[in-house]
């Protein structure tokens, strides 16, 4: 099936669906229904609109809807479970996916554009990270080989700016793992202890 004879079947079905009442009973059976750029995603990766304080692209990840689907069948969707606007937790979502492929569905480059993007908005640029709701999970990039940015979950995560003292603890058998150097400067908005808390020490005894 060609990609212009798919996006009218799905516009015709979509036509069909928002005139049935009961319509999101039968949706919310289907894993993967929204029609984004040529394939079928969950409703739970998708908003209506973008959210007004966050500009970037997060596709392949999270969509907004496309013009054309969100004036014609903006009703379904709301109706449907669809977000209304993009949220903080779907945007966060981001990292954790980041973290479970590492990152393979884009260019290393882009991967660390996202993940930079994200954690410069959840600190404002300036200000400690709101809260996280019950059950959520930060993930950080942290120092490794790769050229993909590697995620681990933030309460795991510690920083360093003393060489030195890295260099030192870099033999010692209780292995810690660093922030990455590309947001360090982020790491008390984002409310990660430094390395002297965990060795009960001020890293000024170093220099």
């Amino acid at each position: 099936i060609t990609p212009p004879c798919l996006e009218k079947m799905v516009h015709l079905t979509y036509q069909y669906l928002n005139r049935q009442a009961d319509v999101s009973s039968l949706l919310k059976t289907l894993p993967q229904w929204v029609y984004i750029k040529g394939k079928f995603v969950s409703p739970q990766v998708v908003a209506i609109e973008a959210n007004s304080s966050f500009s970037q692209d997060l596709s392949p990840y999270v969509h907004t809807l496309p013009e054309s689907l969100a004036s014609q069948y903006q009703d379904l969707f709301t109706r449907c479970g669809v977000q209304k606007t993009l949220t903080r937790r779907q945007i966060c979502s981001v990292l954790e996916m980041t973290h479970k492929s590492g990152g393979c569905e884009v260019s290393p480059e882009r991967a660390w554009y996202i993940v930079v993007s994200i954690l410069n908005w959840l600190t404002s640029n300036g200000e400690e990270m709101a809260q996280l709701d019950e059950g959520e999970i930060l993930y950080v990039p942290i120092e490794c080989d790769s050229k993909a940015p590697r995620l681990e979950d933030a309460s795991k995560v510690t920083y360093s700016d003393n060489e030195f003292l890295c260099n030192v603890l870099a033999g010692q058998e209780e292995q810690y793992i660093f922030l990455n150097h590309r947001v360090t400067s982020l790491a008390h908005y984002l409310h990660i202890s430094p390395l002297g808390d965990h060795l009960s020490i001020t890293e000024d005894a170093f220099e």
